[in-house]
């Protein structure tokens, strides 16, 4: 049965947050599809993974990339599954595509309106699959029963 995770940031900046979690994702042998809504926000979230930090390097890629199917973490517009990845990671639901994965995650941060992360909530469920939130708490993450 598929996983959903959803992950909100209350101090972390969306961008290190996101990355601090690819990180974890990849680091237990999974490989992630990010969807992205348009190009722009694929080439911003390139360009954020690229630079977020001096002291670490987050492998991945985007659809104008090469070897995609190589890729760990391939940044797409796509719906397709070009790296045969285990996780999706959107912040929006599209019900045709999550049951393809064994993982759905969404991170957001504090100027996320709440009615959005309850939507997701709610799509997710209409889909029969359980959510679980956490929330951001000094630093590591905190389960919100």
């Amino acid at each position: 049965m598929i996983q959903a995770s959803i992950y909100k940031l209350s101090a972390t900046p969306i961008v290190r947050g996101t990355a601090k979690l690819l990180e974890t994702i990849i680091q237990k042998n999974f490989r992630v599809h990010v969807l992205c809504k348009n190009k722009s926000e694929m080439h911003k979230l390139d360009n954020d993974l690229w630079t977020y930090s001096v002291l670490a390097f987050l492998p991945h890629a985007t659809e104008e990339d090469t070897f995609l199917d190589q890729q760990k973490i391939l940044l797409t517009t796509q719906t397709s599954n070009l790296n045969d990845a285990n996780v999706l990671l959107a912040n929006y639901v599209v019900p045709e595509l999550v049951g393809n994965y064994e993982r759905f995650v969404s991170i957001y941060d504090t100027s996320t309106d709440e009615g959005l992360i309850q939507e997701q909530v709610k799509n997710l469920a209409a889909l029969n699959i359980p959510v679980t939130i956490f929330e951001e708490e000094r630093g590591s993450w905190k389960r919100v029963d």
